[in-house]
């Protein structure tokens, strides 16, 4: 398989979204930074759209998850637009469809065929919800042991999950609270352990901490402030401009756009100026670079009058 599907410099021979998630799902690499970084490309290349079915949608924002890619994978699984699982919540689902189209934008059912509105494929994304994003995976048969290890960033600001097995009720609960700290509560059943590794930002592997039955609690300053990427207060962004000089405008647009949930789009693109609510990003590209001078101005408390673009 090595040799048929990847190259000798690390190259994916088979360049979608479900080759790179199955290439990575199986390790199947030869070095893993040319492939997460490939990845990345690939999905940058696709617009951030999900460009796979059934064999790799199910298991896309997992995969994602467990490699590094937490920016990518909560851009991907909170997109509005269609193709995407909140673009069924946008058409007033509340069960995950067989067909990412199965509601045509203008109310009809499609009529491909096959439409069921309550369906496992598709749906299987809860999977990486509960394990990835909630936190709570299974280690050992009857929930004798579990690890809580939740990928958190701004967009989902807290959670909460309990679980009843035949060992216990397991229960964990997150915040992300709006002066930056993190805070969780984690309840162990009686006969159990959890392997507990806490969320950071800066470093994604943080050593993990073995516990046992009875209730922890954790509450911390991480060095990354998910609810605030471009500083704490908003009226610091009251006079001029920021400029990011070292950031391509892709890593802008996508944080802006992630974080914050608005559309953006090109009022002129020969200029590439983007515009939406509240905010403006003018930037002048040369041809060939996406690195750029890049400027953001935000007045005081725009941040309230931005909305989900829905």
């Amino acid at each position: 398989l090595m040799a048929e599907y990847v190259t000798e410099g690390g190259r994916l021979s088979v360049d979608t979204q479900t080759g790179y998630v199955l290439a990575l799902r199986h390790r199947l690499w030869r070095d893993h930074g040319t492939m997460t970084d490939d990845f990345r490309r690939r999905l940058q290349r696709d617009a951030y759209e999900i460009r796979c079915g059934f064999t790799g949608a199910p298991l896309l924002i997992s995969t994602l998850l467990d490699h590094g890619m937490v920016d990518e994978a909560y851009r991907m699984l909170l997109s509005w637009d269609y193709p995407g699982w909140l673009y069924e919540v946008r058409s007033g689902a509340t069960t995950i469809w067989e067909r990412w189209n199965s509601l045509e934008e203008d109310g009809r059912v499609s009529d491909t065929g096959m439409d069921s509105f309550n369906h496992y494929a598709y749906g299987s994304v809860c999977h990486a919800v509960y394990t990835r994003i909630m936190g709570l995976r299974c280690l050992e048969p009857g929930w004798k042991r579990a690890e809580v290890a939740p990928k958190i960033r701004g967009q989902i600001p807290w959670s909460e999950i309990r679980l009843e097995t035949v060992s216990g009720t397991w229960f964990v609960s997150w915040r992300i609270h709006q002066d930056g700290t993190f805070s969780m509560r984690v309840c162990v059943p009686e006969g159990c352990e959890a392997e507990i590794e806490l969320p950071d930002g800066e470093a994604e592997d943080r050593p993990r901490e073995v516990v046992g039955p009875g209730v922890h609690t954790y509450t911390y300053r991480p060095g990354r402030d998910w609810l605030h990427p471009f500083g704490e207060d908003p009226a610091s962004w009251r006079e001029g401009y920021f400029s990011f000089t070292d950031r391509p405008l892709g890593f802008i647009l996508s944080r802006l756009e992630s974080y914050y949930g608005v559309r953006i789009t090109a009022t002129d693109p020969g200029l590439l100026e983007y515009r939406f609510t509240g905010v403006s990003i003018c930037s002048l590209i040369s041809e060939n670079s996406m690195m750029s001078l890049i400027f953001l101005s935000i007045s005081a408390c725009v941040m309230p009058r931005i909305e989900p673009f829905m």
